[in-house]
């Protein structure tokens, strides 16, 4: 949907990369991702691939080539601040957007969830697609209490988009 031009970001609090091998160009990871990790001495960041071997072999934290200490991975973990720059761009496309498409996210880690909020107080539709009621259907145009691995390949065929096609 995003190569047809329907979508011009994905704004996500998943970690694990799977938007971009899917094919997502602009990806808005707001919880941060595993591709690298940093120091949390030195703050040099390395690309993960190269401990997750042993990482996943012996269970060990990894350590920092430079001085010694532990590398932690890029990802936001409970109580900590997400990535400024990441959040203002996604507030940006969020205030810029016709319509919203929330896909499989109850809506209850602050402050990703205020964003349906946001995008409806600037004048975007909302779509709603999550297996359990969410705080904002009954502020949003479609509201579907499904699956999103069947929902969301509907919505590309009713879009017309090559990926449904092939899906």
């Amino acid at each position: 949907m995003e190569a047809a031009g329907f979508v011009q970001a994905v704004i996500t609090q998943n970690i694990d990369g799977l938007h971009q091998k899917a094919g997502s160009q602009c990806v808005l990871e707001v919880h941060g991702h595993l591709r690298e990790a940093t120091c949390i001495r030195c703050y040099r960041t390395f690309a993960t691939e190269q401990f997750a071997q042993a990482f996943l072999a012996e269970g060990g934290v990894p350590h920092c080539p430079a001085c010694g200490n532990v590398l932690k991975p890029n990802v936001i973990l409970y109580g900590e601040q997400l990535p400024a720059a990441v959040m203002r761009e996604a507030q940006r496309h969020t205030r810029q957007c016709d319509v919203m498409l929330v896909a499989g996210s109850s809506l209850e880690v602050v402050p990703a969830s205020d964003l349906p909020r946001l995008a409806r107080q600037r004048g975007a539709r909302l779509i709603l697609v999550n297996l359990q009621p969410t705080y904002v259907d009954d502020q949003a145009e479609v509201v579907l209490h499904a699956d999103v691995a069947e929902v969301l390949p509907q919505i590309a065929q009713a879009c017309g988009t090559p990926l449904a096609e092939h899906g």
